[in-house]
């Protein structure tokens, strides 16, 4: 398969793959090498074109897709099939490509699906380390599986059925649902509903998970802070040069990188004495003056958790017109993003909501993959 990359505006630039020909073993290493050499320009969609291809490589690319939060689509005048049509279903949110304003047609030959036997993989497919997954996600005749193929479509908040309704098609038949059938069995999906919060971000050998919204970010990843790695959580906001003056959206994400290489403001004795780490010092001009000392934890409407900041467990950066709050994050809470189905992120000045301002986040099941790769090389 082969990758050309083309780049789109919106608010800001970004990136979109178009990709094409047979999926091969070699597809997922060579497609993640691309995602991650590509710092400057965020992908955040993928056309896929292929009559299929080796179907455990295909799992991975759709795996991938989910990682790096990107769209998966089919061009107006291009087929997705076969082991192809797997891998579109790890798009984060999937559609067909139509022109301004159109919608699909309800009839399509854009995206095929069919059964899988062991005597319909390329040559090689069962080799080595692939048989395996191959084994644990193949439909034999008229069975399915309980292993691989299924796992990986549940996985991919889509409708198991398709397997069993594929499983009748041979090679060269391909089944073409309607788009109403498609949209029903979650195949084609709706974006907002699908998109969730945060995106990897690359940088350098490292990722981070990012959500931005309007004038804030928050960013979720591993960084060194007192010696060690740790998992860390990063609050990001601008503000503008004098009160009432509008305010700098953030666009495309900031990597952590920048983020710790902006001036460091280290907490004053008048901070450590209060148990507040006071902002306001050196942003001038605001409208409003940041004071923070406590983090919170929610599951759900649960009572929260609360950790006071220290010195020890966070640090300040400025880098006008924004500030970052860098928040070293507790084993506890660290285990609630990567297990619930949604959790609350909240910062504030005061160990209640009531009490002064904070800012929350709010992350859902759809986050938690990417959380746990962002986290990967600090929890185990």
């Amino acid at each position: 398969m082969t990758f050309e990359i083309e780049e789109r505006i919106t608010s800001y630039p970004i990136g979109h793959i178009r990709a094409e020909g047979m999926i091969t073993p070699e597809t997922p290493r060579r497609l993640e090498a691309l995602l991650k050499a590509q710092t400057d320009l965020p992908i955040t969609s993928i056309s896929l074109s292929s009559r299929g291809g080796n179907l455990a490589a295909a799992l991975e690319v759709g795996r991938l897709l989910r990682r790096y939060r990107i769209v998966s689509s089919v061009s107006i005048d291009k087929a997705c099939l076969s082991a192809c049509a797997y891998a579109f279903l790890g798009g984060v949110a999937r559609a067909f490509e139509t022109g301004y304003g159109d919608e699909p047609e309800e009839a399509q030959k854009r995206l095929g699906f069919h059964g899988f036997t062991l005597e319909m993989q390329i040559p090689g497919a069962l080799e080595g380390r692939n048989a395996a997954a191959f084994v644990g996600a193949v439909t034999q005749g008229s069975q399915v599986t309980a292993g691989g193929l299924a796992d990986y479509v549940a996985a991919m908040d889509a409708n198991v059925e398709i397997i069993g309704r594929a499983a009748p098609h041979g090679r060269n038949q391909y089944l073409y649902l309607p788009v109403s059938e498609l949209k029903k069995l979650g195949i084609l999906t709706d974006y907002e509903k699908n998109l969730g919060e945060f995106k990897l971000v690359p940088d350098g050998g490292n990722v981070q998970a990012a959500f931005i919204h309007d004038d804030h970010q928050f960013t979720i990843g591993c960084s060194q802070f007192g010696g060690r790695l740790q998992p860390v959580l990063v609050f990001t906001n601008t503000f503008g040069k004098s009160p009432g003056a509008p305010i700098t959206p953030i666009s495309p994400p900031l990597k952590l990188s920048r983020i710790l290489g902006s001036t460091y403001r280290p907490w004053t004795s008048n901070d450590i004495a209060y148990k507040r780490f006071h902002a306001h010092s050196w942003i001038t001009g605001t409208a409003w003056n940041p004071v923070f000392g406590y983090f919170h934890m929610t599951v759900g409407d649960s009572d929260p958790t609360t950790v006071a900041l220290t010195s020890q467990n966070s640090a300040f950066f400025h880098d006008p017109p924004m500030f970052h709050a860098v928040i070293v994050l507790p084993p506890a809470e660290v285990a609630v993003l990567l297990r619930e189905k949604e959790s609350y992120v909240s910062l504030g000045e005061q160990p209640y909501p009531e009490s002064g301002w904070s800012h929350v986040l709010r992350t859902e099941a759809r986050d938690r993959e990417a959380l746990a790769y962002a986290l990967r090389s600090c929890v185990k």
